[in-house]
């Protein structure tokens, strides 16, 4: 049957989409990445009725979102997705995905209708947790605090001991640190820690806590809470490490224990060798320690390391020049040319 045949052969390159698109690792600009995009474009062009269209009008909005200069592509396929094929069986999956890169973009209207759509249409969805975070977010961004407020807590006291409760709490305490309500932030952060039992998603509470306390002049409050999430045996190593560790070398400093904060530095240091922050920090306190010659190498290691902050350089020859390290100075100097 002649129709079957090319059903079956219209079935088959939409197939050969899905194991390309499943198989894919290369990077963005690549001449595989370029190559897929256009037998996406191919295929839709050529069969553009196909049950499976959604599914690749999704994977091509993926694949724009890979690329950090194509996100407003992602986008139009959101919107293709979302306006023209309502009835796509993982339509929630879309439209958290479109709200999340609109937030990104720092379009909330966009986030808000995603988002929205998302809750009403499917409100018992996994997804609809993240859905009310991003419409708490949303409304942040466009200056509306009181409904973010809402809806960080509607999530907080519906998720107490999950990751996703975790955000809300930290959301609601970073409102309130912006707006310099640094008791209010750590009321809220330390609701949130004495809430649940788990230690998981909470690495940023813990963070945001110690900053809070500082800010206040809660010296030993920050580095208890600072020792606790640096410690292996509560949390395990993350992205926030790093910056804990940044944050407990100046407040032992603070404190008034010179020694240690340096120490700490350091060790710190030693154990994240190409972190910028860890080694700007590194150079702070040795510069405070008066070990002029250490710190302007720390600093330019900050620089190589990404920190992207000319006045290290500029501190770095400052420091090479005190020590009388003429031709280091003017090297680094140069640097900032």
């Amino acid at each position: 049957d002649t129709s079957m045949v090319k059903r079956l052969r219209e079935d088959a390159k939409y197939l050969l989409i899905e194991a390309k698109y499943k198989g894919f690792t290369d990077k963005p600009g690549s001449r595989g990445y370029d190559n897929l995009h256009a037998a996406m474009d191919t295929t839709l062009e050529e069969i553009p009725y196909h049950a499976r269209v959604p599914e690749v009008l999704y994977w091509k909005a993926k694949l724009y979102e890979m690329d950090d200069y194509l996100p407003y592509a992602a986008q139009d396929e959101y919107k293709t997705l979302i306006d023209n094929h309502s009835t796509h069986p993982h339509l929630d999956i879309v439209l958290l995905d479109a709200a999340q890169l609109a937030v990104k973009l720092r379009t909330p209207r966009d986030a808000v209708a995603h988002s929205r759509q998302l809750l009403q249409q499917f409100p018992e969805s996994s997804l609809a947790g993240e859905a009310s975070l991003v419409l708490g977010d949303a409304y942040a961004m466009s200056g509306a605090e009181n409904d973010a407020c809402t809806w960080y807590v509607h999530i907080a006291e519906a998720e107490p001991n999950s990751p996703l409760g975790a955000k809300a709490y930290l959301r609601l305490a970073q409102l309130a640190f912006q707006n310099r309500s640094y008791e209010l932030a750590i009321f809220q952060l330390e609701s949130r820690i004495e809430s649940t039992a788990s230690t998981e998603g909470n690495e940023d509470v813990y963070m945001l806590l110690a900053k809070a306390y500082r800010h206040e002049n809660r010296l030993e409050e920050a580095r208890r809470t600072l020792e606790d999430l640096t410690n292996p045996v509560f949390f395990p190593e993350s992205k926030t490490t790093p910056l804990a560790l940044v944050e407990l070398s100046q407040v032992l400093h603070e404190l008034g224990e010179q020694n240690k904060a340096l120490q700490t530095a350091r060790q710190s240091a030693a154990r994240f060798p190409d972190h910028p922050e860890i080694l700007e920090n590194k150079g702070e306190m040795l510069g405070l320690a008066g070990q002029a010659i250490g710190a302007a190498d720390a600093f330019v290691q900050a620089d190589q390391a990404g920190a992207n902050k000319p006045s290290l350089l500029l501190a770095a020859a400052r420091y090479y020049k005190a020590a009388l390290r003429s031709d280091q100075a003017m090297q680094t100097y140069a640097r900032l040319k």
